[in-house]
């Protein structure tokens, strides 16, 4: 894969793959708040907001205890990315989860077409989200109708990845494949289509003459500033991934 050359620097030593030896990025995302500006005149700051008053029943949240847990860690000023943190750092953002749950803060926990969905129809009004799909979401509706933040105490990037099963009779193929969308003109028009994160070097400067706005757009191609605010969640243990996903489950279903 001659164009793995291609690969953002950045995302070359994930945990869970050092070196990049098997697998490859194929889209990232942050994972942030994000709320409809028509109904929540002022905004949100940080991830406290959306247990205001008003936003009572109309808060959604991501079934994924990464994207949910990790956003409320790093609100307590948890570096998730770090391996000093454990039970006591992931159960006190969990019980925060529970208490809003309890509460009916939560209009509920979804997947990624379900939560999208209930901002579509109005009944979320606010909650957590990943980048690309609320800029889908302000494409569709012609104008810039959900806002999309990372907190300053932070927010989360993550992303798929290629990998080639092993045994795959077909292993040519799928190489020649990940080479194709590495190359950078490539890379731009999978970004202005679908508004993730590339992780393809040179993207952006095609990008720059081929689709400017969203060459601008700094949650598909974002500056230093952006990435600073943003951390991967740690690869867990067996146990860890076991105890958290069971935590994580009692606190939605009350």
């Amino acid at each position: 894969i001659p164009n793995k050359k291609n690969l953002a620097p950045a995302l070359l030593d994930p945990d869970f793959d050092p070196g990049r030896t098997m697998s490859l990025p194929w889209q990232n995302n942050f994972t942030g708040i994000a709320w409809n500006q028509d109904e929540v005149p002022g905004g949100l700051q940080s991830v406290d907001d959306l247990w205001r008053t008003e936003l009572e029943g109309k808060v959604v949240l991501i079934d994924e205890l990464r994207d949910t847990v990790g956003l409320l860690m790093l609100n307590n000023m948890v570096d998730v990315a770090s391996s000093q943190w454990g039970a006591n750092e992931f159960r006190t953002a969990v019980d925060v989860i529970y208490g809003k749950n309890v509460a009916n803060q939560i209009l509920g926990f979804k997947d990624r077409l379900a939560y999208v969905s209930e901002f579509r129809s109005g009944r979320a009004l606010a909650g957590i989200a990943y980048s690309s799909d609320i800029t889908l979401l302000n494409v569709e509706a012609g104008y810039e109708k959900f806002k999309f933040y990372l907190p300053a105490s932070g927010g989360l990037l993550w992303g798929d990845s290629f990998v080639v099963p092993l045994g795959s009779t077909h292993k040519t193929n799928a190489e020649k494949l990940m080479n194709f969308y590495y190359q950078p003109d490539v890379a731009a028009a999978v970004a202005a289509s679908v508004r993730c994160v590339t992780p393809v070097v040179g993207a952006r400067e095609v990008a720059g003459f081929k689709y400017p706005e969203i060459a601008a757009d700094p949650l598909v191609f974002p500056d230093v500033e952006t990435l600073e605010r943003a951390r991967s969640f740690r690869e867990l243990t067996a146990i860890e991934s076991q105890t958290f996903r069971a935590a994580f489950e009692r606190a939605k279903t009350v």
